[in-house]
């Protein structure tokens, strides 16, 4: 009887030693699973980042390339022309302006935007804008009127990492207005031609394909590749940017794919110097 007894005990004993150990190895296999899906949302998150800014470069691109909406967004800004600044702030970059008055009366935005205020968040993301500015602005013809600059936005992601948006853009002030110190914003000008060593913009499209694509631009000869990007739109279901990057020293591919093969279309633009 003694004998069964301790048995017994042994039994219940090593019965609670296997609970215990099954438990531990539970809560580090929890731990485990709890860190994976902690990294794999992070790197959901960065490609959705990613691809997020992408279109918003594309779009962006394609607006500023656009005389009325370029106009309407720095019009009643005056300019210093000893210093090369605006004296007014640059703000929200609106998806588009919804009446465009006769000048200089202010266009009325959209509520959507492409690029939020200063500290504001991008929609449906951790993305936020640091600043957004107009720098290395000079004049084309010393006494014209016609400046060149480079529009600039900087984003922070969600790893505190910072993202330039450089977009080349000429415009003309009003000489006859205002002091050297506050010339009035007139016209963008994109006729203007780009002063020597400036950045030029290549743009490549529309092409359409029933499926995925991918499509190439190159630089005139002589320049580089200093920055590029890529727009798409699908006739039905999502579309996806598989992948935007300088393919050479003098080019730029990107392509885009269809979850559904109902055919997309796609742009692609680069940046040279």
């Amino acid at each position: 009887m003694k004998s069964f007894l301790v048995r017994g005990r042994n039994r219940k004993g090593n019965a609670l030693i296997q609970v215990i150990i099954a438990a531990g190895l539970t809560s580090v296999l929890a731990l485990v699973m709890a860190s994976m899906l902690t990294d794999q949302t992070k790197q959901i998150r960065s490609l959705e980042e990613k691809l997020s800014l992408q279109e918003s470069n594309a779009l962006l691109a394609s607006l500023m390339k656009d005389p009325i909406f370029c106009s309407c967004y720095f019009r009643q800004k005056n300019l210093n022309t000893t210093t090369g600044t605006f004296n007014e702030p640059l703000t929200t970059v609106p998806l588009s302006y919804t009446t465009v008055p006769s000048f200089p009366t202010a266009c009325t935005p959209s509520p959507a935007f492409v690029i939020p205020a200063v500290n504001g968040k991008f929609q449906g993301h951790q993305m936020s804008t640091q600043s957004i500015s107009m720098i290395d602005i000079a004049e084309v013809t010393p006494g014209s009127g016609n400046y060149y600059g480079n529009f600039r936005v900087q984003i922070k992601d969600t790893v505190r990492a910072m993202k330039d948006v450089l977009l080349p853009v000429t415009f003309s002030v009003d000489l006859a207005l205002g002091s050297p110190v506050a010339r009035p914003f007139r016209s963008c000008d994109l006729n203007l031609p780009p002063p020597p060593g400036a950045p030029t913009r290549v743009d490549g499209g529309p092409w359409w394909s029933p499926d995925m694509n991918f499509q190439t631009v190159a630089c005139p000869a002589g320049r580089n590749v200093i920055s590029g990007g890529v727009r798409c739109r699908a006739g039905a279901g999502q579309v996806f940017v598989m992948d935007s990057y300088p393919s050479s020293a003098t080019t730029w591919t990107a392509g885009c794919d269809n979850e559904v093969n109902a055919g997309l279309t796609m742009w692609i633009w680069a940046l040279c110097q």
